[in-house]
């Protein structure tokens, strides 16, 4: 329902730091990319260059730009035996001109903990107007919502010491396949403390927080206040696999696909990171997060339009609301990144010409008209925070 296909026409290729001279980057653009990978033994050892190199880029495709299982060691190309534990790599992303053809929207990268693992997150929106403002992330008050129907996990945010944000669950593998039914992008937001003159180690695991609180080391506030935070990147699954490019270390981006849409007769700019549903989070490159699911009725939801049969050429997804503007400062107030889905289609596949429909009420005219049906709802929430909208 939601696939769309991206032709990047990308190529990747690794390397470590003596291969850095290879003839085969001068053509194209490089972005560096420095990380600390685990070896995995993915591969064995090869008696050439000539062999190594192919077999490097056949993975790379097949793992779509998904990093942290590369036996680097064995890269290294026959000459050198497996390596141990944790090395510095540089990843090179080596695109080929044709990667303008998959419009993307980049967004800023925040470091993280969940079990003890480094992870990265990225934030979209908040239902508190000091932490969207902190954050420089749109204000969604009706976030909130998701706390009493249990949509929500728990993250710790420590107050007094500078360290990441310890999440509670996460993807597991990153993306369609994961088990996890904790996981969910939507996050209740927990303060925690450090008592005055207590030494304060990291913590990298909520075992650790609950741990330091039992002590009383730390004290834990627990708030009603509701981040939206997907997790894009883990050490032990790579990126999420819908990404057209990552640079995983703090201060880092991510790239994902640009999703166009309509939303109050305006042009809006979308990205998908979650579906409470399988199949959709496998079209999308998403994580599949079932725990969404029981946003529905929330209050927290409003109706996503996907159209079926024939249509428009120019014819987009249609939201409900887009933020006005995107940002702190949104007043919007039925916007929302939690979407139901509802599919709708012209009842005549035979007309001739088909309107172009940019608002939910010009669907609504049609229902009425007899010429569009709408519904039943698909039962799915997708995670799909709009990231471009008029300035209004």
């Amino acid at each position: 329902m939601f696939k769309q296909i991206i032709n990047t026409g990308g190529l990747m290729m690794v390397s470590i730091l003596p291969m850095l001279t290879f003839q085969f980057f001068k053509s194209a653009f490089i972005a560096p990319i420095v990380m600390d990978l685990t070896l995995f033994r993915r591969f064995r050892t090869s008696k050439s260059r000539s062999e190594c190199i192919p077999q490097a880029q056949n993975y790379i495709r097949r793992r779509r730009r998904t990093m942290a299982e590369l036996d680097v060691g064995r890269y290294m190309c026959g000459r050198r035996g497996p390596f141990v534990g944790l090395v510095s790599v540089a990843v090179f992303i080596l695109f080929s001109a044709t990667v303008n053809a998959a419009p993307s929207l980049t967004v800023p990268l925040a470091p993280g903990f969940s079990n003890g693992e480094g992870i990265f997150v990225i934030t979209t929106e908040a239902s508190d107007a000091a932490v969207a403002a902190q954050s420089g992330v749109t204000l969604v008050p009706r976030l909130a919502s998701l706390i009493a129907a249990n949509a929500t996990s728990n993250v710790y945010k420590v107050t007094n010491a500078n360290q990441p944000n310890i999440f509670t669950a996460i993807p597991s593998p990153l993306g369609p396949d994961n088990s996890n039914a904790d996981y969910t992008p939507f996050w209740r937001l927990n303060l925690v403390t450090w008592q005055t003159g207590r030494t304060r180690p990291t913590l990298r695991s909520e075992a650790e927080v609950i741990a330091a609180q039992a002590a009383g080391e730390v004290t834990v506030e627990s708030t009603n206040i509701v981040i939206n935070c997907p997790v894009v990147f883990t050490q032990s699954g790579g990126a999420l696999p819908g990404a057209l490019g990552i640079d995983p270390h703090p201060g880092g981006t991510i790239s994902l696909p640009r999703i166009k849409g309509f939303a109050s007769g305006d042009r809006v700019f979308a990205i998908i990171t979650d579906a409470s549903d399988k199949d959709t989070a496998a079209s999308e490159g998403a994580n599949f997060a079932p725990k969404m699911l029981k946003a529905m009725g929330s209050g927290a939801e409003e109706d996503l339009y996907v159209f079926s049969g024939k249509t428009n050429p120019a014819q987009d997804r249609v939201f409900e609301a887009h933020p006005t503007p995107v940002g702190p400062t949104n007043t919007e107030e039925d916007y929302t990144p939690a979407w139901n889905i509802v599919p709708v289609a012209f009842t005549n596949q035979s007309r001739h010409g088909f309107p172009l429909i940019r608002d939910e009420e010009d669907i609504y005219d049609l229902v009425e008209k007899g010429e569009m049906t709408a519904g039943p709802d698909a039962g799915i929430i997708v995670n799909c925070p709009i990231l471009r909208s008029p300035p209004k």
